[in-house]
């Protein structure tokens, strides 16, 4: 994923034709009297203030027919007269081909115009362009001196921007205090995106003093303003009880608000406290409602457990074959608890053919993500040679992970098998098995 496709340049230039149009042309409302008076100043006395104002009219529909091709006009005269303000309007047209060729490189040159006289709303354009490469060469580091132009002029995107690049190091040095800094006052300017990545900082303690409770105030403020991220992470804050007491209830109802915007996350959410009964009176069907809907998202969380839904008979009908199927599903996609389910369906013949050899392919993929049930059977395959040529070193290296990474009721079960190794091993073959352990979990600390 491009570094600012899911911040605050996630719509780059349509962003720019969408909603910064009307930001550019920041004018008062004229009716059609007031169109006429404009026209009388903009056309014999060629004021730019003026001929800006009647583009904006026209631009906007407001006392005249909307015309992008006559505000472009008007943009134009005043323009070559060197308003800021309309210079910067034109360059959006030139950028979306509205009422003009959409020509980029035209808009970078009169954004130019209008940044080289401190207008900071095109600065920021000027950076977005910079970034995405319309009309220009990209170059990550201008992008970051237009913005921080800009920003230091007070321009909200623009200090969420530079959040998001120092926190990313991508055109700057990576520098979570200085994204801090910068999206502080963004969030403060009401930007819901700079809200959301400033409760995450607070929230993780990266670059400021970790705060739940202060990163649930930014997240409310950007839930008000509807995004489903925050209206999520709230509900997450809200069910643990961070930052405020505890109330599952409470959450479901912040979780179906970003639920019924579409965010996957939380339709899984809403799946999961319905199948347990969690904040909620059980209700499978209600369960396998949402998690249908996540899954159709591609949500591998979802996949799984409609596969254990449909293992267990809870809201569908008991039915071994499409479990497996939705758990293949989910192990594709990379989920590790399916993988595991997966494998052990093969072991078990569950729905499938019984096939260790199957199986154990599956036990590993789980076992490198940290999934504790998967490497203890990948362990019993080394040590049984069950689908796999016998390997007590490659068992006991297993074992041995299994015990350090999974909890302490696990751990005697994990230590009984992994003795019974120890008695056929030489101290040579365990030292060995010990130090390859040891190098599997140096890497996933590193890597998880």
């Amino acid at each position: 994923m491009k570094w600012w496709a899911d911040g605050p340049l996630r719509s780059g230039v349509a962003c720019i034709t969408a909603c910064l149009l009307l930001a550019a042309c920041a004018s008062a409302a004229a009716s059609p009297r007031a169109v006429s008076r404009l026209r009388q100043v903009a056309e014999p006395a060629a004021d730019a203030r003026a001929q800006f104002n009647l583009g904006v009219a026209y631009a906007t529909g407001d006392g005249v027919l909307q015309d992008f091709a006559r505000a472009a006009e008007w943009w134009r005269k005043s323009a070559d007269q060197g308003l800021a303000d309309a210079q910067n309007a034109l360059a959006v047209l030139y950028a979306s081909g509205k009422g003009v060729e959409r020509a980029p490189d035209r808009a970078v040159e009169w954004w130019r115009k209008a940044s080289e006289q401190g207008l900071a709303t095109a600065q920021y354009n000027l950076g977005v362009a910079y970034v995405t490469g319309e009309g220009i060469g990209v170059d990550r580091t201008q992008a970051i001196a237009w913005w921080r132009k800009a920003a230091e002029h007070g321009h909200a995107e623009a200090q969420n921007a530079l959040g998001v690049a120092y926190e990313r190091g991508v055109g700057a040095r990576q520098d979570s205090a200085e994204a801090v800094l910068w999206w502080q006052r963004a969030a403060e300017q009401g930007v819901a995106e700079a809200q959301l990545s400033l409760g995450v900082m607070l929230e993780s303690g990266r670059g400021v003093g970790q705060d739940s409770a202060a990163a649930l105030q930014w997240w409310l403020k950007a839930a008000a303003q509807h995004d489903p991220r925050a209206q999520y992470l709230v509900g997450v804050m809200v069910e643990s009880g961070r930052g405020v007491v505890q109330d599952a209830t409470a959450a479901i109802s912040w979780y179906r608000l970003a639920a019924d915007q579409g965010l996957v996350d939380a339709q899984y959410k809403l799946g999961v406290l319905h199948y347990n009964g969690i904040g909620v009176t059980r209700d499978y069907p209600e369960a396998i409602r949402w998690y249908r809907r996540a899954a159709e998202r591609g949500s591998a969380p979802a996949e799984n457990n409609l596969g254990v839904a449909y293992a267990e008979g809870n809201g569908v009908p008991q039915d071994d074959v499409q479990a497996v199927l939705w758990w293949r599903r989910a192990a594709e996609h990379g989920d590790a608890t399916a993988e595991n389910n997966l494998a052990t369906a093969y072991a078990t013949g569950s729905g499938v053919p019984q096939d260790d050899a199957q199986a154990v392919p599956w036990w590993r993929e789980a076992a490198e993500q940290g999934n504790v049930a998967a490497q203890e059977s990948l362990a019993r395959a080394y040590s049984a040679g069950a689908g796999i040529a016998e390997d007590d070193l490659e068992a006991y290296k297993w074992f041995t992970i299994a015990v350090l990474t999974g909890s302490s009721a696990d751990k005697k079960s994990l230590l009984a098998a992994r003795h019974v190794l120890e008695e056929k091993m030489t101290a040579g073959q365990i030292a060995d098995a010990v130090q390859r352990s040891r190098a599997w979990l140096d890497t996933f600390a590193r890597f998880r």
